[in-house]
C-alpha cells in the first residue's frame, strides 16, 4: 500500500515537471541551451582534434595511411625512425631543464612569506608526482604543440582535509569557446 502511495506521488511529481518544464534546478531550456554550446565547441575545435589525431598517427610511423590518398599506389613508402628520434632528443632536453620553484619576495616585508613557499611547494610537487605530469606535459607538446595542465583542489585527499592536485589534461577531453588563444 505504501509504495502504490509513492508512486502516485512521484507521478505527480513527474506531472508537475512536464508543465512547468523543469527537472529539479535546471530545465529542458538550460539543458538544451548547454547542448548547443558544447556541439557549437566541439565545431570550432574539429579541425584541432584532426590535427591531434593526424599527429599521433605521424609520431607512430603511420603517416602513409594519411599521404596514401594522394599518392601513387605505386610510389614507395619510406619509414624513417628521425621524427622519433627528434622528438625522444627534444624531451630530453626538457626534461634536462625541468623547472624548480624559486618564489622571491616582492617586498622587504614578504621574505618570511617567500621563505615559507619555498618550503612548502617543492612538497606539493613532489605529492603530486609532477616530474610524471612535467613528463606527460612535454610528450604532449612536442606532438601536438601544446598542452594544457590542470590545477585543482581535491576535497578527498589526506583523508577528507583537501589538498591541490595537479594533472595533465588531454586536449581532445577539452572544449572551449571558439575563438579563445589563451585557455
Amino acid at each position: 500500500m505504501d509504495n502504490v502511495n509513492e508512486l502516485e506521488e512521484n507521478i505527480d511529481k513527474i506531472e508537475g515537471t512536464e508543465q512547468t518544464g523543469r527537472i529539479g534546478p535546471i530545465g529542458k531550456e538550460e539543458v538544451e541551451k548547454a547542448y548547443n554550446t558544447l556541439v557549437d565547441y566541439q565545431k570550432g575545435k574539429a579541425n584541432l582534434e584532426k590535427r591531434i589525431i593526424e599527429n599521433e598517427r605521424w609520431y607512430k610511423l603511420r603517416h602513409w595511411d594519411l599521404i596514401r590518398a594522394e599518392t601513387n599506389k605505386d610510389d614507395p613508402e619510406p619509414t624513417s625512425a628521425w621524427l622519433l628520434n627528434s622528438i625522444l632528443n627534444k624531451h630530453a632536453d626538457a626534461i634536462d631543464i625541468s623547472p624548480e620553484p624559486n618564489v622571491l619576495p616582492r617586498e622587504e616585508n614578504d621574505k618570511e612569506d617567500a621563505k615559507s613557499l619555498s618550503s612548502i611547494i617543492p612538497v606539493i610537487l613532489e605529492q603530486n608526482e609532477y616530474e610524471q605530469t612535467y613528463n606527460d606535459k612535454w610528450w604532449q607538446k612536442l606532438k601536438n604543440g601544446t598542452s594544457v595542465e590542470g590545477i585543482f583542489w581535491n576535497k578527498e585527499k589526506l583523508n577528507g582535509l583537501g589538498d591541490i592536485e595537479i594533472k595533465n589534461i588531454d586536449l581532445l577531453n577539452l572544449f572551449w569557446q571558439p575563438g579563445i588563444k589563451n585557455i
